[in-house]
């Protein structure tokens, strides 16, 4: 019909309804957004879809985020503050050093350290993983907000790691970064 508005409700209306369907048998309306995005991405149409609901995508991450924001206790952030930010830098360590080791069979030592430092943060499908598990009593209040803060505090702290990037590297190699890039 090559109506913008009836392809971005069309679009939208099979988001909702995987969304619907997949609440329906018992998961999450956002693993079944997921999967509608799934669906439409394997068309012809993708870049398109891409295009046309970037207001969309701009207008929905930030109700996310705020979503997200309105989780926090502030009274519990300022009194685990230390132990918050103890569990995101260790978190976002052990994620750095398994992508180190993975990537340094393939690539050399700088390759492999700037891309586990540039991506160690954790992502934001944890905040669907951890809303599900704690709908599920599988995490207690204080655990919830433990693992909501640390993820927060990554996600904070990755623009700092990538625009320091090269002084970290210093730091880690203790030589220049002309000489990192032997394997």
């Amino acid at each position: 019909s090559k109506s913008k508005e009836l392809f971005i409700l069309t679009v939208l209306l099979i988001t909702l309804s995987t969304s619907v369907l997949a609440h329906t048998f018992g998961f999450t309306y956002s693993l079944g957004a997921f999967l509608g995005g799934i669906l439409i991405a394997e068309t012809q149409y993708k870049h398109q879809v891409e295009a046309d609901l970037v207001p969309f995508r701009d207008l929905l991450l930030a109700v996310f985020f705020v979503t997200v924001g309105m989780q926090i206790d502030i009274g519990f952030f300022i009194e685990n503050f230390f132990f918050i930010i103890i569990l995101a830098v260790v978190i976002m360590l052990i994620k750095a050093v398994i992508i180190y080791k993975m990537l340094n069979f393939f690539t050399n030592k700088l390759v492999s350290l700037q891309t586990a430092l540039t991506i160690s943060q954790v992502g934001e499908f944890s905040f669907v993983i951890f809303q599900i598990a704690y709908t599920y009593k599988l995490l207690n209040d204080d655990i919830f907000a433990l693992l909501t803060l640390s993820v927060i505090i990554s996600m904070v702290a990755t623009p700092f790691v990538i625009k320091n990037l090269d002084r970290l590297i210093y730091l880690i190699f203790k030589r220049n970064v002309i000489n990192c890039n032997k394997k």
